[in-house]
């Protein structure tokens, strides 16, 4: 297990430091869902997966994938 820290919009984006190996083991442990189609997930910056394999000091983030605006929705797009 890797210490971390993680912010997330499902926890109003405040940063908490965390014992985990995968983002998915994050989310898991503070209670929140990941659906792969509603969350990116970012580790260091750079678009991660739910599995992928944390390090520690690794920066994880959890953002909405989709941003909605009045009847438009936009899809965020990981470059």
């Amino acid at each position: 297990m890797a210490e971390v820290r993680y912010m997330a919009y499902h926890t109003g984006g405040v940063p908490k430091t965390v014992e985990a190996s995968t983002p998915a083991e994050i989310a898991e442990k503070e209670g929140f869902g990941i659906t792969d189609n509603q969350v990116a997930i970012y580790v260091g910056g750079k678009a991660a997966t739910a599995n992928t394999r944390l390090k520690d000091g690794a920066v994880v983030s959890f953002q909405k994938a989709r941003q909605e605006s009045g009847h438009r929705t936009f899809k965020v797009q990981v470059r």
